[in-house]
This record gives structure tokens, sequence and C-alpha cells, in this order.
């Protein structure tokens, strides 16, 4: 049986944007974990900095977007964290301490694992009939 993290090593369908979320934070951490293994490739660590720069990026103009559906507690949390991230990742590309990086990698793959257990709790609540998915509902970021 495969891990919940192993499962994201495909790309996952665009149907459900939680998943496409959590799959974008795994491959990001496994990135940063990847560029850590070898201390004489700063340029693979660069890369991996840019690369969850990016993502986070995006996460940000999604929670700063006026349709956001998330409720503003969780959504202010998400962008305190995306402060967070931006500071690291320049301090990181400043002085390309690894050290600094398992932070990113623990931050995005925690992130991707209560994005995936809330794609688990919607799919085992049953429908209550038409209306809106309960698994697009309010707390995916819409990237």
């Amino acid at each position: 049986m495969q891990t919940k993290a192993q499962a994201y090593e495909q790309i996952p369908s665009a149907d459900d944007p939680r998943k496409v979320e959590a799959w974008g934070l795994m491959k990001a951490a496994t990135g940063l974990e990847n560029a850590c293994k070898d201390p004489e490739d700063d340029d693979a660590l660069r890369e991996a900095l840019r690369m969850n720069q990016v993502l986070w990026t995006i996460i940000q103009t999604a929670l700063l977007e006026e349709d956001c559906p998330l409720p503003a507690e969780l959504r202010d949390n998400v962008i305190t964290l995306s402060i967070l991230v931006d500071r690291t990742t320049f301090s990181c590309l400043g002085d390309l301490d690894r050290d600094k990086v398992p932070f990113l990698i623990n931050l995005n793959r925690q992130l991707a694992m209560g994005l995936l257990e809330g794609v688990d709790a919607v799919e085992a609540t049953p429908s209550e009939g038409p209306g809106p998915s309960p698994a697009q509902g309010p707390t995916s970021f819409d990237v």
C-alpha cells in the first residue's frame, strides 16, 4: 500500500485543487531535500529554493484574491506562514545555509498532509445532494 507522500509522485488530476496543492507542496519539499544532499551543489539548492518560492508566491496570490474562499482567520494564518517562508527562503538564498532548509521542507510536508487529510475526510463523507462538492470547499488555496 502506498503512503500519501508516495501517491503524490504523479501529478494528480485537476479535479480536486487540494490534491494539486498537496502535490505541489510535496514536490517542492522533495526538491529541497534532494538539493541539500550534495553540499557542493549550490546551483541545485538555489533552483529548489526558487521553485519553492514560486509555489509560495502562487499561494500568496490566491490568498489575496477578493474571492478567496478561505475563512479570514485561516487565510491570515497561511499568509503569515508565507511571509515566514519568504524570509527563510531569502536568507537561504543569501548564504546557502542548508541547516535552514529543513524548516521549509517540514512546513511544506505538514501543510500538504493537512490538505490530504481534508481530502480524506471529504471523500469519506456521503454527499448531501445537489450543490457544490465539499472537496471544492473553502479549505483550498485555489491555485
